[in-house]
């Protein structure tokens, strides 16, 4: 949705977007990128939609944030296509648990099990969601010669935190368990990398997507918030320098 020149959720114009965005789910994240871009400024700021552009390697990127969920990437990746039709390069770097990952491994996506169904309205399940080649392989570049721990891996994408994601809290799950998803050799689990992946196959961008171990959800241990901190520095420069040098 577009309204007066700018994008209903997102509050961006068409001129304040450039072609490489890097998606992270907390606004704080796009704060952090500051960090490590040069000449930033922060663009616009509508609900948990949080943006800011700076140069790396003298190159634009922006960093968006989405907030948490499928539904709120839906919405980011339909609006930047509003505003600047196909061609983007989008990716996403974000924290997860793992599953067979290990905690502070960054996991790069090459593609992710849909288990939201945000991404049912717009294609079958037979549909794959998987991440564009060249991004994914050059994280894999960028990760080795930064010296981060990583794996290529696939990533199971949940609607939820809760029961969605296996957790045994309120309410017990009844569909499936960790182990039916450890079981099918998935690296980690988030909540945004598929319908990224789907959406962007479908509207003519490429994305690609890497993710921070934060937690270890088989062996129940989690980092503390100081180590949370430089994992996202890690995934976040990570998708930074790619987008850079595509």
């Amino acid at each position: 949705m577009i309204r007066s020149g700018r994008a209903y959720h997102i509050a961006l114009a068409a001129e304040e977007v450039p072609r490489r965005i890097v998606l992270v789910g907390d606004p704080a994240r796009v704060d952090l990128a500051s960090e490590l871009l040069g000449d930033f400024r922060i663009v616009a700021q509508n609900r948990e939609f949080r943006s800011g552009v700076g140069l790396m390697r003298d190159r634009e990127v922006m960093v968006l944030s989405t907030g948490i969920g499928p539904d709120n990437v839906e919405i980011v990746v339909h609006e930047l296509t509003m505003l600047k039709g196909p061609g983007l390069l989008l990716a996403r770097a974000g924290t997860s648990g793992g599953v067979n990952a290990e905690l502070g491994e960054l996991v790069i996506s090459t593609a992710a099990v849909r288990l939201e169904n945000t991404t049912d309205f717009y294609a079958p399940k037979g549909f794959p969601a998987v991440a564009d080649p060249e991004i994914a392989l050059r994280m894999a570049e960028v990760a080795k010669r930064l010296g981060f721990r990583h794996r290529l891996g696939i990533t199971a994408t949940a609607p939820g935190f809760f029961a969605p994601q296996g957790r045994e809290v309120l309410l017990r799950p009844w569909r499936w368990s960790l182990d039916d998803v450890a079981g099918l050799g998935v690296a980690n689990m988030e909540m945004e990398m598929s319908v990224l992946f789907v959406l962007s196959s479908l509207l003519g961008h490429r994305a690609g997507g890497v993710c921070a171990v934060i937690a270890d959800r088989r062996g129940k241990k989690a980092m503390d918030p100081r180590e949370k901190r430089e994992a996202e520095r890690a995934a976040l420069r990570v998708a930074l320098e790619t987008l850079a040098s595509i």
